[in-house]
């Protein structure tokens, strides 16, 4: 049989002890980076759905249909490509939380503004524009089902957004 003396058992305890402090720690982590990657989402969500972005929306899903892009549509691509960019790439935001709430939304502005964004890449100072977004969107749409939305479909979207 084992004999423990005080010291063995002290440090024993201490031990576990630690082992639980690293644990709560781990808990404590995690718990902190899910409530970051929520609220993260809910203000993407929130700033989506404000006026002055539902405003902005409106106007570049009419820009779109004219096909006469304007700097509305750069702002709407620009919060995509935030989301994309800052949020999706460095796994603020899961993917899959982005993909299910603008999904849809970003793959029509980008399928819309395809000729436009590659337009706006040609200039000099501009060819990495909406870098990340042209990146997740081929990924998203894959994983969808891999077929993008039909341009009915987007223009329908688009006449939508001018209604927003």
């Amino acid at each position: 049989m084992c004999s423990l003396d005080a010291n063995t058992i002290a440090a024993l305890a201490a031990c576990v002890a630690a082992l639980i402090a690293v644990i709560a720690a781990i808990i404590s982590i995690w718990q902190t980076r899910f409530t970051t990657r929520v609220q993260v989402l809910l203000q993407r969500d929130s700033s989506w759905m404000s006026d002055a972005l539902r405003s902005t929306r409106r106007k570049a899903a009419a820009a779109l249909l004219q096909d006469e892009p304007t700097t509305d549509v750069d702002r709407v691509l620009d919060f995509f490509e935030t989301v994309a960019g800052i949020f999706v790439k460095h796994h603020v935001l899961p993917d899959q939380w982005a993909r299910h709430t603008f999904y849809w939304s970003a793959v029509c502005y980008w399928s819309k503004s395809r000729d436009y964004i590659e337009t706006v890449r040609q200039r000099q100072t501009e060819h990495r524009a909406w870098e990340d977004l042209c990146s997740l969107m081929p990924h998203w749409i894959a994983t969808e089902g891999g077929s993008p939305p039909t341009p009915k479909d987007i223009d329908d979207f688009l006449a939508d957004e001018c209604h927003a």
